[in-house]
């Protein structure tokens, strides 16, 4: 059976990567047993994301977004209660 070539390409890399991984993971003294675990995590991880809709990625995604705008809120408030303004701010920035 003939596979495009790309697919051979992303194989070959693959199996560096999983030789690499080895070769390192034996450096550092883990076992087989240790890194099947660690594989066996990789796969859990890569199905999930797999079985994300694109409806689910694009709500992941906005939850993100709220999170970061949240937090970026929460560090501005702290800032101005600690007596940080735009003129200091500049100050700083224009120092670096």
């Amino acid at each position: 059976m003939d596979f495009p070539e790309e697919h051979r390409r992303n194989v070959e890399r693959l199996l560096r990567t999983c030789k690499e991984l080895r070769e390192e993971a034996e450096k550092n003294g883990l076992t087989e047993e240790t890194l099947a675990e660690m594989l066996a995590e990789i796969r859990r991880n890569q199905r999930t994301r797999a079985e994300f809709s694109g409806e689910e990625y694009a709500q992941y995604r906005r939850e993100k977004a709220q999170e970061f705008l949240r937090l970026r809120e929460q560090i501005s408030a702290e800032a101005a209660a600690n007596g940080l303004t735009e003129e200091i701010l500049a100050e700083i920035l224009a120092e670096r």
